[in-house]
């Protein structure tokens, strides 16, 4: 799902820049700016997904640790 949403940005970003590569009719300070726009961007959706890979980690080592201490507690208890 991740990897939809990935190719749904960059082609959205992709067409922002395609179209403004075409108008004809537009200043070129106007350009710069959606082409700059477009770079930061992809920059904060760079930054998001790795944001959020890596919490996804964080989150996997959390769970880990927990049933790890789960399992240790359980058998703790058992011997009660």
């Amino acid at each position: 799902m991740a990897d939809e949403a990935d190719e749904g940005i960059e082609n959205a970003l992709s067409l922002v820049v395609l179209t403004t590569e075409r108008s004809g009719n537009m200043k070129k300070d106007s350009r710069q700016t959606i082409f700059e726009t477009v770079i930061t961007l992809r920059n904060l959706f760079i930054k998001l997904k790795n944001n959020c890979d890596e919490k996804s980690s964080k989150t996997s080592e959390v769970e880990a640790e927990v049933t790890k201490v789960k399992t240790e507690l359980q058998r703790l208890t058992s011997r009660l």
